[in-house]
């Protein structure tokens, strides 16, 4: 997989419906990729702080041809940063060794 997103200008994300968190646009993130999801694909992380690009499927085809015209969009290096900070098993781990310490010792 890692192959095939590395060829990628960017990702696409034009979820309208569902629940929980979306796997999927953790993988393009990690992957550096500039991402256009509406706001039900980028629900569960601060799609603002990942630089993803959420916008409603009316804005899709606008917002595709924007990042793909401009270069400054070829890697979104804030999206890895994101996924590093809050996604990856070691931060997860800091942050429930964290919460846990504050719930017993509250």
């Amino acid at each position: 997989m890692n192959l095939l997103l590395a060829g990628c200008d960017l990702a696409l994300n034009p979820m309208d419906g569902g629940s929980g968190s979306n796997l999927k646009l953790l993988s393009y993130l990690a992957a550096g990729l500039p991402v256009v999801s509406t706001p039900v694909g980028s629900r569960g992380i601060d799609a603002e702080a990942a630089g993803v690009h959420s916008v409603g499927l009316e804005l899709f085809a606008q917002t595709i041809e924007e990042i793909l015209s401009h270069p400054e969009y070829d890697r979104s290096f804030t999206g890895r940063a994101y996924v590093e900070e809050h996604c990856d098993w070691r931060s997860i781990g800091r942050q429930f060794t964290s919460r846990s310490i504050e719930h017993f010792a509250g």
